[in-house]
This record gives C-alpha cells, sequence and structure tokens, in this order.
C-alpha cells in the first residue's frame, strides 16, 4: 500500500526568549538558563505543536557562536547540532526528512526577507557563507 505524505513546508521560530526570558540581556544561554533546557524545549515543543522539520532558535551556551543555537524537531523532540543544515543533510535524518516529505524553500526564502531581526538573518548568512545549502537541498529533493 502506498502512502502519500502532504508535502510540509518547514518553518522557522526563535524561540530564544520564551524560553529564557534573560537571553536578550545576556546574548548568550548562562549556566543558569541552561539547567533543564533538553526538558524545557521538548516540553515548549510540544505545547505548542511545532512539526518535524521546524528548525528553531533556542541559543547557544557558546557565547561567541550563536549559530549553534539551532535546533530541528523531530518527533517531539529538539535535536542540535553546530551545523543544523549539515545535520540535516546527515542519511539518517534526510531519510526521515524524505519519507516525511519536508520541504525548505519556504523557510530559506523567509529568512531573506526582512521579517527576522538582522540577528537572525545574520547568523543564518554566516551559515550559507561557506556552502550552498539550497543547492545541496535542492539535489535530494527537501528543497
Amino acid at each position: 500500500m502506498d502512502i502519500t505524505t502532504e508535502t510540509y513546508y518547514a518553518k522557522f521560530y526563535d524561540i530564544s526568549e520564551e524560553l529564557n526570558k534573560d537571553y536578550d540581556k545576556s546574548g548568550y544561554i548562562t549556566r543558569e538558563m541552561n539547567k533543564d533546557l533538553t526538558e524545557r524545549l521538548n516540553k515548549y515543543i510540544n505545547t505548542n505543536g511545532f512539526k518535524s522539520g521546524d528548525i528553531l532558535f533556542v541559543g547557544s551556551t557558546d557565547e561567541s557562536r550563536q549559530e549553534y543555537g539551532f535546533y530541528l524537531v523531530m518527533n517531539g523532540e529538539g535535536l542540535s547540532s553546530e551545523s543544523i543544515f549539515d545535520y540535516i543533510l546527515n542519511s539518517k535524518i534526510l531519510t526521515k526528512i524524505k519519507e516525511n516529505n519536508i520541504k525548505y524553500e519556504n523557510l530559506f526564502l523567509e529568512i531573506q526577507d526582512n521579517s527576522y531581526s538582522e540577528f537572525i538573518r545574520e547568523m543564518f548568512q554566516n551559515i550559507f557563507q561557506d556552502y550552498d545549502y539550497i543547492e545541496k537541498f535542492s539535489e535530494e529533493g527537501i528543497y
């Protein structure tokens, strides 16, 4: 039996301030903020109905590398990697993304739009600086 999965266009959410009220003041996740972060994040994901494939910005404990603070939602959990787009292209994750017919074109286009803060746009520009993820995502059929 062939099951056709409807296309889901992944979304991006900046939830750094929702999870840690003082994130904007510090600019990174402090040791205090990091307590129970995984539990709080996963509860927040499930309470707010984020879907597999969505990308969340939570923030990073590394003061100078906030681009490490992105999480991929998969099956109600937030998964993190130093490079979120390389993580998506990891064969195990990529297989799940393809099985769920998740696409990233709208997310990439929205980030380039002015609807997000300069801080968020700059982080995405830094991530894209060394590698053309749009091309790679297109090759994989997830753009």
